[in-house]
């Protein structure tokens, strides 16, 4: 496990050590699209793809860390689901997140595929989570990542 001051009320928050490995891995994902997104030729079904891989592991850290059950889902609107009774205001964002769901089947197949604009609001739906979640879970951005 891990603890961890608020600096804000400097009272000890205990994070799972589980909840860090998800957290780990969502930010891997969010490296890759980042990347790809400011690269110079963006692939942007890959965009999207790794954006919904980020939300989808950033909600399974906050899910992990509040011992609430679930079964391996991938599913972002039946995660979300798990949450929202202990965060309601986060229901806002069912659209976003069925809108990125789309993205991890559809454009596995060739007829189908990401433009700019999916692109784009998969990057500002899961700048949007992990914002909330890192929020959520005490765990601070570095200076320089505020508004990555």
């Amino acid at each position: 496990n891990y603890y961890h001051k608020n600096p804000k009320n400097v009272k000890i928050f205990l994070i799972l050590t589980i909840t860090l490995e998800w957290v780990e891995r969502a930010e891997d994902e969010f490296s890759v699209a980042k990347m790809i997104w400011q690269g110079k030729n963006p692939i942007y079904r890959i965009i999207c793809f790794y954006a919904q891989q980020c939300v989808e592991k950033y909600l399974k850290a906050w899910i992990q860390n509040s011992n609430v059950p679930f079964t391996r889902k991938h599913n972002l609107k039946e995660l979300l689901d798990l949450i929202v009774p202990f965060i309601p205001s986060w229901s806002t964002w069912e659209s976003d997140l069925s809108n990125l769901s789309r993205h991890v089947v559809d454009t596995h197949f060739p007829s189908d595929s990401a433009t700019a604009n999916d692109a784009m609001h998969a990057m500002q739906t899961c700048k949007m989570v992990r914002q909330a979640v890192r929020e959520q879970l005490k765990l601070l951005f570095e200076e320089n990542e505020n508004n990555p």
